[in-house]
């Protein structure tokens, strides 16, 4: 009787133990699901979310390779964002969404051993004496997969340890990544141009004054390009809209191409675009407007009647401090170059100053008052 009552205090013990050691790890747990959605919620972007995410899963999960997915915006494939530790398989870093089976189910898909059975394709199956396993979480939030975390481990045959931590952290990554996703989509929304993609007015506005004054700063000097596409209202009437915002959407593609990283290229309003140029003296801007405006005549927009549809554009150009080192100054200087540019016959850059550029030529005009 003595025996059995110590075998049973002993179990009871041992199974407090095992209580007491479960509910510590369910506390260490909760902490850091507390300590992982506390700094989630205070990234200022996706790039932070991924850092963030490798840094507590390499904590919490330690020895155990991850690697974590996104799905591009055009939705054909996902791409490798970050990893960490040590993947025991070979991964393709561009996959197909069908590649992973827990995008498929929507749930978490766990492996038991790569190198046997089931697993997803993007995982190309590993060689070796040990049991490799794996688990694939999507990462899902107002019922749209953004994408999904793959975790790899050598050990024995089974499934992960704590895969419903790994299961939770994913809960908090993906609300965290849906909420960064919509701050740029509206931080997007607020300075581009919805048809163009452009900066918009408001944006320029801003822009043109942290410029000047950074310009003003290095001594450095500054040009402003007011441009505008020749006889739109005419082509918007006898082609449509339709075309027009096709003439529109084309030349902001052309603008693009031409501009340098530092360059800000803008939809004023309109048929009308504005590009700030920081640290360009005159020679390079009028060097960088002909460019353009030879770019836009080679445009061909459509077809209509059996005719290619071309645009021409023309170009005035303000130099600080020439012609000011305000930027609503600079931006009316321009816009009295452009309306000469027009005036002598369209399809040419002109200068407040009164200088004129039609192809390579320059000819000297009164200035404008």
């Amino acid at each position: 009787m003595r025996q059995q009552a110590e075998a049973a205090a002993s179990e009871s013990n041992a199974e407090l133990n095992a209580t007491v050691q479960q509910l510590a790890r369910l506390s260490d747990s909760m902490a850091a699901l507390s300590q992982y959605s506390g700094m989630l919620q205070g990234a200022s972007d996706a790039q932070e979310l991924y850092e963030i995410t490798a840094s507590t899963f390499r904590q919490l999960l330690p020895g155990m390779g991850g690697l974590l997915y996104v799905i591009r915006a055009s939705r054909d494939h996902a791409e490798l964002v970050a990893q960490w530790g040590s993947p025991v398989a070979p991964n393709d870093p561009a996959p197909a969404l069908q590649a992973c089976w827990s995008v498929r189910k929507h749930a978490p898909f766990a492996m038991e051993d790569l190198r046997h059975g089931l697993r997803c394709s993007h995982i190309v199956r590993p060689h070796g004496a040990e049991d490799v396993h794996g688990l694939c979480v999507p990462l899902s939030a107002h019922g749209e997969v953004v994408g999904w975390l793959s975790l790899q481990g050598e050990g024995a045959r089974g499934r992960i340890p704590d895969e419903s931590l790994a299961i939770r952290l994913c809960e908090q990554l993906s609300l965290a990544l849906a909420n960064v996703r919509l701050r740029e989509s509206l931080r997007h929304q607020a300075v581009r141009d919805p048809l163009t993609g452009l900066f918009n007015r408001r944006y320029l506005e801003e822009s043109l004054a942290r410029e000047i004054a950074r310009c003003q700063r290095r001594e450095q000097p500054l040009a402003v390009l007011m441009l505008d596409i020749d006889h739109f209202k005419a082509f918007n009437d006898r082609h449509g809209h339709a075309m027009g915002d096709a003439a529109l959407s084309a030349f902001a593609r052309m603008l693009k191409t031409r501009c340098r990283p530092e360059d800000i290229a803008c939809r004023y309003g309109g048929e009308e675009f504005t590009l700030i140029l920081p640290e360009s003296d005159l020679a390079t801007a009028l060097e960088r407007a002909e460019d353009i405006r030879a770019g836009a005549a080679m445009l061909r927009i459509g077809e209509s009647d059996g005719a290619m549809l071309r645009i021409t554009v023309s170009i005035g150009v303000a130099l600080m401090p020439e012609h000011g080192d305000v930027g609503l100054e600079l931006m009316r200087a321009g816009d009295r170059a452009l309306y000469r540019a027009k005036h002598e016959g369209r399809d040419r850059v002109a200068v407040a100053a009164g200088r004129v550029v039609e192809g390579a030529a320059v000819l000297e005009l009164d200035r404008m008052v």
